[in-house]
């Protein structure tokens, strides 16, 4: 939900910056019933930025947007149904967006409010969310979104990434006998890792496919 002052503050960042699209926060509160652990990892928060600042192509999402319409139907881009099941089509989307030129930028008052459901109260969900979010990243990388990349890059890609992992699996069992908020951390991370190299196979987690319990 949105408070009443949230479209006249994402207009005016528009206009002020002269922007084709703004983004806010989303704040993802969570229920006091919600495990100890889960309340202290920070989970669910998301970068925020300064008002007026441009937002990095692997920031863009839809989740809080106001997006111009005549410059999208000038540069004919739409959503990419092959994301339908994956998620991911509304970075996809941006990212081409930003390829034509179109700027974006953040708007930090407009915050909207987006409770954490049940269903995603749990390690399983936030593990396969990183997977999903890292899977998504590497596509995009490695289909140049965010810039030209040649096969050495790619190769660096995909060493930092294998290395990454490994450190994050070895952070996180350290960690378990601790501290289970900090081990779930390295966990999603290394899970991020292992998603950009799923990346570079045939596989694609489809985690909004039926049955997947998303």
């Amino acid at each position: 939900w949105a408070p009443p002052q949230w479209l006249e503050r994402m207009a005016g960042a528009a206009e002020r910056y002269a922007a084709d699209g703004v983004l806010g926060p989303v704040i993802a509160p969570l229920p006091d019933t919600a495990p100890a652990w889960l309340r202290r990892g920070g989970f669910y928060d998301r970068n925020r930025h300064a008002t007026g600042t441009p937002v990095p192509r692997n920031e863009l999402r839809t989740s809080n947007l106001l997006l111009h319409r005549p410059p999208v139907d000038a540069a004919g881009i739409h959503f990419d149904p092959v994301f339908g099941k994956t998620g991911g089509e509304d970075s996809d989307f941006l990212s081409r967006l930003a390829g034509t030129g179109m700027s974006f930028v953040w708007c930090d008052e407009a915050e909207v409010v987006e409770p954490v459901p049940a269903s995603r109260q749990n390690l399983r969900w936030l593990r396969m969310r990183a997977f999903r979010g890292g899977q998504n990243y590497a596509q995009n990388k490695l289909n140049g979104r965010f810039g030209e990349v040649g096969a050495a890059h790619k190769l660096a890609f995909l060493i930092r990434s294998v290395i990454a992992l490994c450190v994050c699996f070895v952070a996180a069992a350290l960690l378990l006998p601790f501290s289970r908020t900090r081990s779930a951390q390295w966990l999603c991370k290394g899970y991020a890792q292992a998603g950009k190299l799923a990346a570079f196979s045939a596989y694609r987690y489809e985690e909004y496919a039926p049955g997947s319990g998303s």
